[in-house]
Parts: structure tokens; C-alpha cells; sequence
């Protein structure tokens, strides 16, 4: 679970890098005009930017999700073996009666289903999200306490 949340905490802050890479990149194009040579150049290092991006984007999703589907798999089987364990404790005359097996198998798995989603997907989902506010919250807090102490300097 901690090499999985790594990975979405990894994955959910590349998106605020990659906007920065892109606002540079759109930058250096508008530049162009003016510097031909050099804005090919630099066009060129930001897209190995991007490809070197995209790389680490790839194998951190991939470990994101590797490792939390596993998490999930793994608890829903113990939740299973616990569920399966306190059924055949209780009264067998219950299963006479009042439940087939058929029900009984089609209501472990139709419960330990939305905890294995609700584990495997929404759990790194939230992770990633949160990490990619974070960075975002900190990049506009910066460009905030710049404006206001330029501002603060051409005041004076």
C-alpha cells in the first residue's frame, strides 16, 4: 500500500508539472519570432521534458495501480473467509429454510464487490487528487506572495 500510494501521490502531482512544462514550452513558442535558433533548441530540451514525463507518469501509474488492485484483491479474499466463516457458524437450519445457496454466494460476492472497487479504485483515486490540488495550491500561493512583493517594491 505505501509503494502504491507513492506512486499516486507521484502520478497526481505530474499533472501541475506538466502544465508548468507546458506554459514554458508555449512561452519559448510565442518567443520564437524573435530568437529562431535558440527557441529550437529550447523547444527540443522541453519536449524531451515532456517524453521524460510521460516516462515517470507510466511506471508511477503502473505501481499505483499494481499495488492497490492487489490491496484490494487481498482484503476482499479475507473478507470473504471471514464472512464465509461466521455463515457456517450460525444455525444450520437457516439454510433449510430461509436461504439457498445460491443467495448466500450471490450476497458475498455482490458486498465484497463494492468494498474491492470502493478499496482498489477510490482509494488511489482520492490519493491522486489530492496530490495534484497540493502542488497546485502551493505553485498559486508562490506567484501570490511574488506579485504582492513586487508590488509591495515598486510602491516604495
Amino acid at each position: 500500500m505505501g509503494l502504491g500510494s507513492l506512486g499516486a501521490c507521484v502520478h497526481g502531482a505530474s499533472v501541475p508539472v506538466f502544465f508548468i512544462f507546458f506554459g514554458k514550452l508555449i512561452n519559448i513558442i510565442g518567443l520564437a519570432y524573435l530568437f529562431p535558433k535558440e527557441a529550437s533548441h529550447r523547444v527540443a530540451k522541453y519536449s524531451l521534458d515532456f517524453v521524460y514525463l510521460s516516462v515517470v507518469i507510466l511506471f508511477a501509474s503502473w505501481i499505483e495501480v499494481a499495488c492497490w488492485m492487489h490491496t484490494g484483491e487481498r482484503q476482499a479474499a479475507k473478507m470473504r473467509m471471514a464472512y464465509l466463516k461466521s455463515m457456517l457458524s450460525q444455525d444450520i437450519s437457516l439454510f433449510d429454510t430461509e436461504a439457498s445457496t445460491g443467495e448466500v454466494i450471490a450476497a458475498i460476492t455482490s458486498d465484497i464487490i463494492v468494498v474491492q472497487d470502493a478499496i482498489s479504485e477510490k482509494g488511489i483515486m482520492w490519493i491522486a487528487k489530492e496530490h495534484s490540488y497540493l502542488p497546485d495550491m502551493n505553485f498559486l500561493g508562490n506567484v501570490e506572495v511574488q506579485n504582492l512583493r513586487d508590488s509591495a517594491l515598486t510602491s516604495f
